[in-house]
């Protein structure tokens, strides 16, 4: 009885892991090897990797890979801004800005100012509009601040409502004046925010584009960022976090939906599971051939796996896209905008990307003292 006990143990253990090394080959067994030209150039790009910082958390990409201006961030409500700019020409842009608020009013009857306010700011240097959302009503505020700092403009937005402006009447108590407390938020994350380069801080806070805003987690921050491959269009790493609830789905789950995308024309599902490093989740990986040109786009996903509120343990996203325009800004006149050329080649292979993609998704980490 103890033998038929001992080898239906051993039998069981060995379905368990036939069944493991199934489902890790037939996860990645698409992976293509590398040719010896494709291993040099991989190697080349991969050499030196350097530690960004998003969030409360690290990645190292290689250094090939420059921050995009593309991206935002929302930290408790307030909207942040922070891009390189001289004192000069920051003053130029407040000065411009205040003009065309001071010369705005509603397109509706009364045609009243939409800019009811300019605070400014203890440095004596920036300032903070409270104007109108838009041009149809002055109820709805947007309190507006613009400061340079250390080769830094901000600018920082936040909601707001005011009864006292607004052109139609309610009943009292219905429509709060929230402008005060907004005020407040709004100067509290001032005060946090410091411009950054690529420096990685030390303390506890989390890191923004061009920026970093001190203190602990709340259960509303949110932000994405773009790293894309310099001296090329279609190579591009971007990185998110979110705070707050969770779904209950996960990536897997949601492939189902996805799976519409890659099954489009030629494309198809290069691989998908589990994945064990320093920060457990999921990936999946697909290529779909472009709408117009045909050229193959690879687009490659991870989602943590944690469970939590989200405070401690913001969910993470990191996607890397291959064979698509990187992101860029809307241009000011669409009709006089000339369109890049379309992207007629990818710039990495399927084998080059998936090994970048390997090295670079084994890194994701916490910052140490981030929390």
């Amino acid at each position: 009885m103890k033998k038929f006990m001992r080898n239906k143990y051993l039998i069981s253990s060995g379905v368990l892991l036939a069944l493991i090394v199934f489902t890790f080959f037939s996860c990645h067994s698409g992976t293509p090897k590398l040719t010896t030209k494709e291993t040099k150039k991989v190697n080349a790009m991969t050499e030196k990797m350097t530690p960004r910082c998003f969030g409360r958390y690290l990645i190292d990409l290689p250094e090939s890979f420059v921050l995009n201006t593309q991206g935002g961030q929302d930290i408790d409500g307030v909207t942040i801004d922070i891009k390189a700019r001289s004192e000069a020409d920051f003053n130029q842009a407040l000065v411009a800005r205040k003009r065309v608020l001071e010369s705005q009013t509603l397109l509706v009857e009364p045609k009243t100012t939409t800019l009811k306010e300019i605070i400014p700011l203890p440095n004596g240097r920036g300032a903070i509009f409270d104007r109108a959302e838009n041009q149809f009503s002055n109820l709805f505020r947007t309190l507006e601040l613009m400061d340079w700092r250390g080769g830094y403009q901000i600018k920082m937005e936040i909601a707001a409502r005011d009864r006292r402006y607004s052109e139609e009447k309610y009943p009292e108590g219905t429509v709060l004046n929230t402008t005060p407390e907004k005020l407040a938020a709004l100067l509290k994350v001032y005060h946090r925010t410091q411009p950054r380069g690529d420096e990685i801080p030390s303390g506890q806070g989390t890191c923004i584009l061009n920026g970093f805003v001190t203190g602990p987690a709340s259960s509303d921050e949110s932000l994405r960022f773009f790293y894309h491959l310099k001296d090329v269009d279609d190579v591009y790493f971007t990185l998110a976090t979110l705070s707050g609830p969770r779904d209950a789905d996960t990536l897997l789950d949601r492939m189902k939906f996805l799976a519409p995308i890659w099954k489009t024309g030629d494309g198809r599902l290069i691989r998908s599971g589990r994945l064990y490093h320093e920060l457990p989740g999921q990936e999946v990986l697909y290529m779909t051939p472009d709408e117009h040109t045909k050229i193959p786009t690879l687009r490659f996903l991870y989602e943590d796996a944690r469970h939590g509120k989200g405070i401690t343990n913001p969910m993470i996203e990191v996607e890397m896209n291959v064979g698509k325009r990187k992101p860029e800004p809307d241009p000011k006149d669409p009709n006089e905008h000339a369109y890049p050329p379309p992207i007629l080649a990818p710039s990495l292979s399927e084998a080059e990307a998936i090994h970048l993609w390997d090295k670079v998704i084994r890194t994701l980490r916490t910052r140490p003292g981030a929390f």
